[in-house]
């Protein structure tokens, strides 16, 4: 049975002693000590320098009999973003397995809260199944949180087009962007661990099949996501057709309307020059006479219009 190791250095977070000799140590690598602790562990030169590079991507790396895999999880930390992925790297070997972090990352507690309450992992396999698994499980609640919010927001967008919509649909793509880019390579990632399994890693067929259903988990994930972004830029498509749809409607009724007042316009900008010769200037009736005949002018295009089906 696994038991918990004894806190020593600055950077050691917590620990398990696994049976056969084996531990598995989490660490924090923002503190300065966490070289000389890996170099007590016999972690390489060339491997430190990838466990503790800044912003790394999602990969499994093989040296040997050594495996760095270096996977991200959604940050559900208070207050931050869950996009703002948090990374864990991993140093494997046969019996021993040392994960290194900087923030807190809420898969790998809930690893340590369940072996705290069954006892301790099993093996080095247990704490690196278990740690995926989890980080898939929050993975999952991040995309269904985000469908729900796409299909409130669909609801909406149906009713209305204001600019609160557009810009919530916006950040969503944005995050759907973000954490895509993350997902996309950690499959990859699981994918490679899964190759190396006989090299490196014990030869267990049975935890073989577990870690091919994490990276499947993965590109079901990376699907919903590419779905849901094609979703919003349909959503997005759709209100500015309609907003496309309103102006052209109202550059209609105002062509319309400028149509029909266009031969009044003529008539009053002929009858409006002062010049000499203007007839009817000196017959009271002609007023009647020009507002008449504007009238029938105006009627005769509204009815020509009808007749083309244009009104």
């Amino acid at each position: 049975m696994a038991t918990p190791v004894e806190r020593k250095e600055d950077c050691f977070v917590f620990g398990y002693s696994l049976p056969e000799d084996g531990y598995w140590l989490h660490l924090d690598y923002s503190f300065p000590d966490i070289v000389p602790l890996l170099e007590e562990l016999g972690v390489e030169h060339a491997l430190q320098e990838v466990l503790l590079q800044e912003n790394p991507r999602p990969t499994t790396m093989r040296m040997g009999k050594s495996l760095i895999v270096i996977l991200r999880g959604i940050n559900l930390n208070p207050g931050a973003d869950p996009e703002d992925m948090v990374s864990v790297r991993m140093f494997i070997e046969p019996g021993r397995i040392v994960t290194i972090r900087q923030r807190r990352l809420m898969s790998v507690q809930a690893a340590r809260d369940k072996f705290e309450k069954e006892g301790g992992p099993e093996n080095y396999l247990d704490v690196l199944e278990t740690i995926v698994g989890h980080m898939g499980e929050r993975a999952a609640e991040f995309v269904d949180q985000v469908e729900n919010s796409l299909e409130s927001l669909e609801l909406d967008s149906a009713e209305t087009r204001g600019s609160k919509i557009k810009s919530e649909l916006r950040e969503l793509k944005r995050q759907i962007l973000i954490v895509r880019r993350y997902l996309a390579p950690q499959r990859e990632a699981l994918e490679g661990l899964v190759r190396h399994f006989g090299s490196v890693v014990q030869d267990d067929v049975e935890m073989g099949f577990v870690f091919r259903s994490h990276a499947d988990g993965f590109i079901r994930l990376i699907e919903d996501l590419d779905l849901m972004r094609e979703k919003i830029a349909s959503a997005q498509e759709e209100m500015m057709n309609r907003v496309i749809e309103e102006q052209n409607a109202r550059m209609y009724a105002l062509s319309i309307v400028a149509a029909i007042f266009l031969p009044i316009t003529f008539v009053t900008g002929i009858f409006g020059m002062n010049v000499a010769g203007l007839p009817g200037t000196d017959e009271p009736a002609a007023f009647l006479m020009v507002a008449a005949s504007m009238a029938v002018v105006s009627v005769g295009v509204i009815v020509f219009f009808r007749m083309r089906g244009w009104l």
